[in-house]
């Protein structure tokens, strides 16, 4: 596997919205996990944005990820691991 040294989590949204405060405390949560489970940094960042059409949007180092909060914490925990695990086996292969 691939060691990336950090990656930058995002949440995009309105500073009122509940749905992206609950998924920016879950991103805080999250945060330590993801750090042991793939050995890097992990920055956790609210775009506080009140333009966006649908919100919340998920953003993992620049790329959109996932629009919506899951029903759950553990779901948005799957969504980011799989992302990164897709990612860091796409680096591998290059």
């Amino acid at each position: 596997m691939v060691v990336m040294e950090r990656v930058r989590i995002k949440i995009a949204g309105p500073d009122t919205d509940y749905a992206t405060y609950t998924g920016f405390l879950w991103l805080m949560e999250l945060k330590p996990l993801l750090e042991e489970e793939f050995q890097m940094k992990v920055e956790v960042e609210w775009e506080k944005r009140s333009d966006l059409e649908d919100y919340p949007i998920l953003i993992v180092n620049e790329d959109k990820v996932f629009v919506g909060l899951p029903g759950e914490e553990f779901y948005l925990y799957e969504v980011l691991k799989g992302y990164l695990e897709r990612t860091l086996s796409e680096k591998e292969k290059v």
